[in-house]
């Protein structure tokens, strides 16, 4: 039985995706601003670096963290979590650039390019789910670039379908449990049930 691998890193040119580690959590919760909250699910910022670590552990069961290169010096700009996940099946995901001034950059573009090649090749889902915002423009008119179709909307939000063609054979998948600070082939257990989900899709 084959295991998913999520990579621990994804380079390509300057940008590189990689997995967060605990010691992340500090920047994270710096750059996580009250505005952004929202987009995320959620109410208001956390009140607390701990309460800031459960919620993220208990709404993502993988995040990515977009670093480009500038000058030999790396930083994080931004994120892809993971979610609502049955693997070999469906996903869904959350892509968040934080400061304005790296927005339509072409990092969030780059980031979803090399996640969904990723998970044609290692099988992670025939289902990519993303919600956005109808006021966020901008992650709107990517979707579509990126083949995205509508699913559904309401008054405030589009739910986007992406179906992937798997570029392997026959995969045969267990059921993982994920964590925060996930490392590169530690997926093993039982499948994950989130305690503090998103808004439910339409």
């Amino acid at each position: 039985m084959k295991i998913v691998n999520f990579k621990r890193r994804i380079e390509s040119g300057p940008l590189t995706l990689r997995l967060c580690r605990l010691g992340d959590l500090r920047t994270l919760y710096s750059l996580f601003t009250p505005q952004i909250f929202p987009r995320m699910g959620s109410k208001s910022k956390s009140h607390s670096l701990f309460s800031f670590y459960r919620w993220m552990k208990h709404t993502f069961q993988v995040i990515y963290l977009i670093e480009p290169s500038e000058n030999g010096d790396t930083r994080i700009v931004g994120f892809v979590g993971l979610y609502d996940m049955e693997l070999g099946r469906r996903l869904s995901l959350s892509l968040t650039v934080f400061n304005p001034e790296d927005r339509r950059q072409g990092y969030g573009e780059k980031a979803l390019t090399l996640l969904l090649s990723l998970f044609q090749q290692n099988g992670a889902a025939e289902l990519v789910y993303v919600e956005i915002l109808k006021s966020n423009v901008p992650s709107l008119q990517l979707c579509r670039k990126l083949g995205f179709e509508v699913k559904t909307h309401n008054q405030d939000r589009v739910l986007f379908i992406l179906r992937l063609v798997p570029r392997l054979g026959h995969v045969s998948i267990r059921k993982v449990r994920t964590r925060f600070g996930l490392k590169e082939g530690e997926c093993r257990g039982q499948e994950y049930r989130k305690t503090r989900p998103l808004p439910k899709h339409g």
